[in-house]
């Protein structure tokens, strides 16, 4: 889901995780920079919140289920009477 901003700010990275592998297998100081990386890396279970999985569930709709997140398409939805101002 892409955030509500103009598609002038947004870059398209493209298969970013496979040239951060083949960088990783070409570079042995990308490799070293990726283990350090990997060592700092903090794992959060996040289904066991349940704050955090109703927000999930909730974004999984289209439109959001709170069209206030993104009021570019609660705009256009309203100026087609899709929804109520």
């Amino acid at each position: 889901m892409y955030p509500d901003l103009p598609r002038d700010r947004m870059i398209r990275l493209g298969n970013s995780s496979g040239e951060g592998a083949r960088l990783v297998l070409l570079s042995k100081q990308k490799r070293v920079e990726a283990e350090a990386i990997a060592r700092n890396i903090t794992y959060f279970e996040l289904n066991a919140s349940q704050a955090f999985m109703n927000k999930f569930v909730g974004s999984m709709f289209l439109p959001h289920t709170n069209l206030d997140y993104f009021p570019t398409v609660k705009e256009k939805l309203i100026q087609r009477g899709l929804v109520e101002g």
